[in-house]
């Protein structure tokens, strides 16, 4: 019997900041080949060495310009078929927290918007991005996230897992 291989080698992150005690969550416009006109979070590959947490801040910062106030497992994992190579992609979340900073596009994307939740779900494509997005807004948001979730960054050594 034939079976679809498991891949994941691929992270993402929902970034948000708080204005005025509401969150705005950043969503950026890919201008790529790849997905290109497609509204998304912050996401990449995992380079051969990293750890997924590196991956993530690599990515956050190639992508922001800056690193995350604060960093968190979502607890959560999206999974799609990637038809282009015959997988099924399993991609870990992140949730990263900003403070008022002005963000740096890389060339992957050619704009960006602070949204709310709602706006966010209007914005992106793929179901499992809206359900990510409610989620997060529900766990990371509306309450307090749990410590356990918390990934202290800033004191890893590259490479540690």
């Amino acid at each position: 019997m034939s079976s679809i291989p498991l891949r994941s080698a691929v992270v993402c992150a929902y970034i948000f900041r708080k204005d005025a005690g509401a969150a705005r969550f950043l969503i950026l416009k890919r201008k790529s080949s790849y997905m290109s006109g497609v509204w998304q979070q912050v996401s990449g590959a995992i380079a051969d060495g990293e750890t997924p947490v590196e991956a993530i801040l690599r990515e956050i910062k190639e992508e922001t310009g800056h690193f995350p106030e604060a960093l968190y497992s979502a607890d959560l994992v999206e999974i799609f078929y990637e038809p282009t190579i015959d997988c099924i992609e399993m991609i870990p979340v992140f949730v990263a927290e900003f403070g008022r900073t002005e963000i740096v596009l890389s060339d992957e994307h050619s704009e960006y918007e602070w949204v709310t939740a709602s706006e966010a779900k209007e914005h992106f494509t793929f179901h499992q991005q809206k359900s990510s997005i409610e989620i997060i807004e529900r766990e990371f948001i509306l309450k307090k996230p749990p410590l356990e979730l918390r990934i202290d960054f800033r004191n890893r050594p590259p490479g540690g897992r």
